[in-house]
């Protein structure tokens, strides 16, 4: 993982984009604190989310597992009055 300040980047964003290319993260600093990452496109696809619980942890905090409130085509038929 290589880290570059926004100045190095502008000036030098094409070996930077190359570093990528080749698989190289990049951490980007604003005043050595880390503010971006620059991932290759391949890793960022990989990462997948599981969503498989979801559904447990909705019926466990919520009543018959509805979220509270209205629906969300309720609000939009609110929104939209009478069109």
């Amino acid at each position: 993982m290589t880290t570059a300040t926004i100045r190095q980047v502008q000036h030098n964003l094409a070996s930077v984009l190359q570093s990528v290319e080749a698989g190289e993260e990049v951490i980007i600093r604003r005043r050595n604190q880390p503010i971006a990452r620059i991932v290759p496109i391949n890793g960022a696809e990989e990462r997948k989310v599981d969503w498989s619980s979801l559904n447990t942890w909705r019926t466990r905090f919520f009543a018959r597992g509805r979220l509270p409130g209205k629906a969300v085509s309720e609000l939009i038929a609110e929104g939209r009055g009478e069109r």
